[in-house]
């Protein structure tokens, strides 16, 4: 069988074909699409973490697929990676993260000799800045958050005082969102306005300000 294999290379070559070439040529041909899906089950599933790999698999399928999907792997050239990230420019954090994604994903497909080593395209596409991102919990977060405070206290797991700074940090933010809210729902009502939502209001806010707290006085929970 090896003799027959050996055989049939080295008549190909004896007509001027390379056999070499030629896989590394099929190799290149198959679709960024395809290849994305063999880097997810091969690599991100298993290696990574869960919320990792489903946040791997939004960014290809929201902005990857759909623009480059179809392209054979082999193709890609930097100027196809500047124009994506480009296309991304008013979402400065998403065109980053898919950045970022690309220049693993390429770095996979080189080590698994689908792409010549030192060819990712991703190489000098220069990054967005990016503002600060500040993100409030929500009501059922804060709810969660409570709980376990609550069997922190009840458990002495942790320090009081640790507790009583947690619980005062979520109320001063609380505050900073709650009383501008309560301005609005006030002129609004003077007005004759429909008053807003109740989770966008103070009682949402100070609802769950009290699921944090606890019973009793306002930092202890006691």
């Amino acid at each position: 069988m090896a003799r027959a294999e050996a055989k049939r290379l080295l008549g190909e070559i004896a007509i001027g074909r390379d056999p070499a070439n030629e896989r590394d040529k099929r190799k290149a041909d198959k679709s960024v699409e395809a290849v994305l899906d063999h880097f997810m089950a091969e690599h991100v599933k298993p290696k990574l973490k869960a919320s990792t790999a489903r946040e791997y698999q939004r960014i290809a399928k929201l902005h990857i697929v759909p623009r480059l999907g179809r392209r054979p792997i082999g193709e890609l050239k930097r100027q196809d990676i500047a124009k994506l990230h480009h296309e991304l420019a008013e979402k400065p954090y998403q065109a980053n993260r898919t950045l970022a994604l690309l220049s693993k994903f390429f770095n996979w497909t080189e080590k698994n000799g689908l792409r010549p080593d030192g060819s990712n395209p991703c190489r000098h596409v220069e990054k967005y800045r990016e503002g600060k991102r500040e993100r409030f919990l929500s009501q059922a977060e804060l709810a969660r958050l409570g709980d376990e405070l609550r069997k922190a206290e009840k458990a002495k797991t942790c320090s009081t005082w640790a507790i009583a700074g947690v619980r005062l940090l979520i109320g001063r933010r609380t505050l900073r969102i709650a009383l501008p809210t309560a301005r609005v729902n006030s002129i609004k009502s003077r007005a004759g306005n429909e008053e807003a939502p109740e989770t966008g209001g103070t009682r949402g806010f100070f609802g769950s300000w009290g699921t944090v707290m606890g019973e009793g006085s306002p930092i202890t929970g006691a």
